[in-house]
């Protein structure tokens, strides 16, 4: 955390106190609609052959105040009709493996042969299951496409309808009250240091965090040569091209995010709320993201926790961490996006 609360100097001591207090864990919760149909069976159906359905999958994510994934829930909510009868429901999982592959059972319902569920005309099955590890929490989010849906039954024991996941949607958070700014893109802050990188005037006064300089230390913008350190790691490349090298396509756009806030114009004190605000109060949609050591990155992840994710994942040197984070934001410092920079 201490990143964060140094980056929170940018105006006041208090903001930063304000912040870290304000941090708490939470739940995300993302679906999917999966259509089932016993053409997707491995091995193929021996039984009928006519059976339809639709599974609608619920992810319920738990998280850390870091936005680590803990544990969660898997809802299951299928609607199938069966117009020739094929016994009971013999039982509703989610298994792992991809199109075309049959895979072990990774969630598991209650629902047996002995639940006296017919599988004939229309059924409707909702059932939770609670306590799903961590671990399979991530791997069902970061790759849906490797887990399918398959409801068996008495005639067709290995599968009667299958589905495979695909991209999970993420439900907005409830009680979110978004407070946001213009975040400004690397080409805006280059450009005002482009005429004169000595001039501080060109760059909003304040404290900032610039990965790989000063020990992640805090540094004043007005510092001796600072700006034209900024200059240079704005424009690593010497042009305005995204850099390809992890590190520094982070560190580029990072800097821009926090001289953005500096240089933005809102109320003293509304530091906690601007941090607090999601991507999605940004106009920001991404494809839900794990990062290495759990963290989820949705629309629904607010300012703070992404902060904190910098942190770790330069701290670990981790590319890939490194490269989700830079997309990020660099969407979020997209400078026209709903016209906040209007």
């Amino acid at each position: 955390m201490n990143m964060i609360k140094r980056l929170l100097c940018i105006t006041l001591a208090l903001a930063a106190l304000a912040f870290a207090s304000s941090v708490q864990a939470q739940t995300q919760t993302l679906s999917v609609n999966v259509p089932l149909s016993p053409a997707n069976e491995v091995p193929p159906v021996t039984g009928p052959a006519d059976a339809t359905g639709t599974a609608a999958i619920t992810v319920t994510a738990n998280l850390d105040n870091a936005g680590v994934i803990t544990g969660g829930s898997v809802r299951f909510l299928v609607n199938a009709t069966f117009p020739t009868p094929q016994g009971n429901v013999t039982g509703l999982h989610i298994h792992q493996a991809p199109v075309g592959s049959a895979g072990s059972i990774v969630v598991g319902t209650d629902v047996s042969n002995a639940s006296g569920i017919l599988a004939s005309g229309t059924v409707t099955i909702d059932r939770t299951v609670s306590n799903v590890s961590s671990a399979l929490i991530q791997s069902i989010i970061s790759n849906p496409a490797g887990f399918y849906t398959n409801l068996h039954t008495t005639d067709n024991a290995s599968g009667a309808i299958r589905g495979q996941l695909s991209t999970l949607t993420v439900a907005a958070l409830t009680g979110i009250t978004c407070q946001t700014i213009c975040f400004q893109s690397p080409s805006y802050w280059a450009a005002q240091l482009a005429g004169n990188p000595f001039i501080f005037q060109n760059l909003p006064f304040g404290v900032i965090i610039i990965p790989g300089d000063n020990f992640f230390g805090p540094v004043l913008t007005n510092m001796p040569f600072k700006p034209f350190l900024l200059l240079y790691m704005l424009k690593p490349l010497g042009t305005l091209a995204v850099p390809t090298n992890p590190f520094l396509r982070l560190r580029r756009v990072f800097i821009a995010f926090q001289l953005s806030f500096l240089s933005g114009r809102f109320n003293k004190g509304a530091e906690p709320a601007i941090l607090n605000s999601t991507l999605a109060c940004h106009g920001i949609t991404i494809t839900p993201i794990v990062l290495s050591n759990g963290a989820l990155i949705t629309d629904s992840t607010a300012l703070k926790v992404l902060l904190l994710q910098v942190e770790l994942a330069v701290a670990s040197n981790n590319a890939a961490d490194m490269t989700a984070l830079a997309g990020v934001f660099e969407l979020l410092t997209a400078g026209s996006t709903s016209g906040r920079c209007q």
